[in-house]
Formats: C-alpha cells, sequence, structure tokens
C-alpha cells in the first residue's frame, strides 16, 4: 500500500547542452554567412570571375548589381577578421589577474578591428573603379 501512495517520479529526456561559446560561434558564423553573400551564392552561383563585355577584361569584383564567388569569399573573410577582432578586444576586457596579457589582447584586437575596415573599405573602393 505504500508503494502506491508514493508518487511517481517523473522522468526527464536527457537533453542535449551545448555550451553558449558554441552556440555564439555558430551564430557568428551564419552572420558572416549571411552578411558575405552567402545565400546569393547558394542561389545564383555566380562565377568565381567576371570579364567586362566592353573590354573583355576578367575582374574578381562583379558589375553592376552582380556579385562574384571571389568577392563573396573575400566579404566572410573580412567579416570573420573583424569579429575576430572584437571577440578578443571583448576578451580583454575580462582578464584581471595578468595586465600584460589583456592589453595585449586588445592590441591585437584592435588591430585587427582595424585590417577588416580597412579591407572592406578596399573593397568598396575596387567596386567603385571597376564600376566608373
Amino acid at each position: 500500500m505504500s508503494d502506491r501512495s508514493k508518487k511517481p517520479t517523473e522522468r526527464k529526456l536527457p537533453l542535449l547542452s551545448i555550451p553558449p561559446n558554441v552556440i555564439i560561434g555558430a551564430l557568428i558564423v551564419f552572420i558572416v554567412f549571411v552578411a558575405g553573400g552567402g545565400i546569393y551564392d547558394l542561389v545564383n552561383h555566380p562565377q568565381a570571375v567576371d570579364q567586362n563585355p566592353k573590354t573583355g577584361a576578367n575582374s574578381a569584383v562583379a558589375f553592376y548589381g552582380e556579385q562574384t564567388l571571389t568577392e563573396s569569399i573575400f566579404s566572410m573573410i573580412v567579416l570573420a577578421i573583424t569579429f575576430g577582432g572584437l571577440y578578443l578586444a571583448s576578451r580583454s576586457m575580462q582578464v584581471a589577474y595578468n595586465r600584460s596579457n589583456a592589453n595585449l589582447q586588445l592590441g591585437v584586437g584592435i588591430a585587427f578591428i582595424i585590417i577588416g575596415l580597412g579591407l572592406s573599405y578596399y573593397l568598396i573602393y575596387v567596386r567603385n573603379v571597376i564600376n566608373g
């Protein structure tokens, strides 16, 4: 009789526990993929190099309203460098026990951010030069 009076224990299904760092990393990879034009690449299958119909010259940067695969991959790499710099800079603010390590991470993070922004500007500049 005492067995029936006990409340049955609920069985919980083992949930897949994913660490927050993995979730954040996957989210950043997805953002870089989308912002770099990955969906456009999957849908339209652009060429790696585009040819100017007037001059016949090949270019890794596409012309008006187009995007090449090379430009898309370059854009994704630049975005990854910039996000890496932001990650290092934010990580340096969490280090309280080693000031020299924190300063090094902050310096490298700021350098990556500057490099990423500079390469983004260069990509925009090249597009403007090619498109006239």
